[in-house]
């Protein structure tokens, strides 16, 4: 999907209260592992006045569903994420935004070229993440009965998968490129094959849950070595920089209308 639906734009408008600057792709359609009856996804990125930054920073996520399901957040929250290396933020710049307004543009492209090194700003805030996601889906997966298709534990055991390999490779690789995006297929398939296996004896969930557990403690072994990797000169500041410009880019088309 490269491109957002005008209905589905003016859906996401009537629901959010702000005006929108930014919408992008996620869930299964971002990673290359959607299937039949997949859910579209999406982030929604809204331009908020100013006083919210100093009164109402109480805010978080909202997550909206109906006829489109979708995350809004304000761009303030939204540039915290970052800043926090999130890896559910920071993986939706490796696909192109489906929509872009011009306050947003010259962010979004800073973000897309600057999106191997966005680890970097918070590296522990990184490793936490990606090791939080994983103890969730084997949390989640060990104390669910069943194991079958999408929306149960093999979704869950995809989304271990994924997280392992977004530790893995940032650490190894400094780049999760063809990673988010799932296109060696042979991962690939190996991710879906989790997300759709269905009629697991307890004695194979025993054996993918003993597996998580391994996995989560060699991961934990290799925590803090992000840490130790050199941090791309003006990285932090550039990103503020971009950030400022985006908000004063937005204020004057704002007071133009």
């Amino acid at each position: 999907m490269k491109y957002l639906p005008k209905e589905t734009l003016e859906y996401m408008r009537e629901k959010t209260d702000e005006p929108i600057i930014a919408v992008y792709l996620t869930g299964s359609y971002l990673n290359n592992l959607n299937v039949v009856g997949s859910d579209l996804d999406y982030y929604v990125v809204t331009f908020p006045p100013f006083e919210k930054l100093i009164f109402n920073r109480n805010e978080k996520i909202k997550q909206v569903n109906g006829d489109v399901d979708f995350k809004a957040m304000d761009l303030f929250h939204f540039i915290n994420l970052v800043f926090k290396a999130n890896p559910n933020v920071i993986e939706l710049f490796y696909r192109e935004p489906l929509y872009a307004n011009a306050t947003y543009q010259a962010l979004g492209e800073w973000l897309k070229s600057n999106r191997k090194e966005l680890p970097l700003l918070n590296p522990s805030g990184w490793e936490k993440a990606c090791i939080g996601l994983m103890i969730h889906s084997y949390q989640t997966f060990k104390r669910n009965k069943a194991y079958q298709g999408s929306d149960s534990d093999g979704k869950e055991a995809a989304n271990f998968f994924k997280a392992f390999q977004y530790f893995t490779y940032e650490l190894n690789k400094g780049s999760l490129e063809g990673v988010v995006t799932f296109d060696d297929e042979f991962l690939r398939q190996s991710a879906l094959e989790m997300k759709n296996h269905e009629n697991v004896s307890d004695k194979e969930r025993e054996q993918v849950a003993n597996y998580m557990k391994r996995q989560i403690d060699s991961v934990k072994l290799n925590q803090g070595e992000l840490e130790r990797m050199p941090v791309p000169d003006q990285l932090m500041n550039n990103l503020i920089k971009a950030a400022k410009r985006t908000y004063f880019v937005g204020e004057q088309l704002l007071e133009g209308e």
